[in-house]
């Protein structure tokens, strides 16, 4: 109800702005983001997740409708790519089946994860604005649409086998989290995990690995498709048309289905991956140049 009533008011703002004398514009720049949630914490509380800034573009042209020469409303229409870098490192257990049989084997290892995650947006901010002299100050709202959601990285999995031998298997991270089902990894390549518990045994995993590949059933979709939030920003004219500005992106919505967003460390007393039920929103810093009639 509440993300509806979000998109309904933006939505009700562009529908005046299009009938209204409007004054064209165009913005380039950067946007410094990341995807901002709680962390996962160990049995001893240590916190087993990190994020930090993903840097990407954003492009697109504005329509300004001025209701004095100081005050006014614009609306903007832009591509926007964004995202975040995430690590996990912390013990977690494992199960992989033995080759050429039904046997699982479950170990316990220090699992690393980095991944860099990638989302193309097409956001639609909407702001007033007051302007003194070469000074703009701004403030509304925006909502964006997830046109894609991709992440590509490297997972590190050790353990010691019951032997003392060590066991290591490295795979790579490609992940499309609106197509890849669960299960699903490439197994052009392979990659073979050894275990030692009085008779060698050992189980072939793909190399590349999708994003739902430690996923047992179909949770769904881990990224739902719509974000919004507020936002407040600053420009400076550089000339009467030109100018460079800042703006901060706070995101209101829970970007994560709790659905389909699985635990990579707690299991329920069955012993199975247990759900977050948390909330991961949005936070970008963007700093842009434009174009404006006047």
């Amino acid at each position: 109800m509440k993300s509806r009533l979000f998109i309904t008011l933006l939505c009700s703002t562009f529908a005046f702005c299009a009938q209204a004398q409007l004054t064209p514009g165009v913005r380039i720049g950067l946007n410094i983001s990341q995807l901002k949630g709680p962390s996962e914490l160990s049995a001893t509380g240590t916190e087993l997740e990190s994020v930090s800034n993903l840097t990407g573009f954003l492009i697109g042209p504005s329509f300004s409708y001025p209701f004095t020469d100081n005050f006014g409303l614009r609306g903007e229409v832009l591509y926007s790519k964004k995202g975040t870098k995430y690590n996990f490192n912390g013990d977690v257990t494992r199960s992989f089946v033995q080759d050429g049989d039904q046997l699982v084997v479950t170990t316990t290892g220090k699992q690393t994860t980095v991944l860099q995650i990638t989302h193309n947006n097409l956001d639609l901010p909407v702001s007033l604005y007051a302007r003194w002299g070469k000074l703009e100050v701004s403030g509304g709202l925006y909502a964006s649409l997830f046109l894609t959601k991709v992440a590509d990285g490297e997972q590190i999995y050790e353990w010691k086998n019951q032997d003392g031998t060590d066991g290591k298997i490295t795979n790579i991270l490609l992940y499309n989290y609106r197509r890849d089902n669960f299960g699903e990894g490439d197994d052009a390549q392979t990659e073979i995990a050894y275990f030692n518990n009085a008779q060698t045994r050992k189980a072939t995993i793909p190399k590349s690995l999708g994003a739902y590949y430690d996923y047992t059933q179909d949770l769904g979709s881990l990224f739902k498709s719509l974000d919004y939030g507020v936002s407040v920003g600053a420009s400076f004219y550089v000339s009467r048309s030109l100018f460079v500005g800042g703006r901060l992106q706070y995101g209101l919505a829970d970007l994560t289905n709790n659905s389909a967003d699985q635990s990579k460390y707690e299991r329920n007393d069955k012993g199975v991956l247990s759900l977050r039920n948390d909330k991961d929103h949005n936070y970008s810093f963007q700093v842009f140049a434009g174009f404006s009639l006047r």
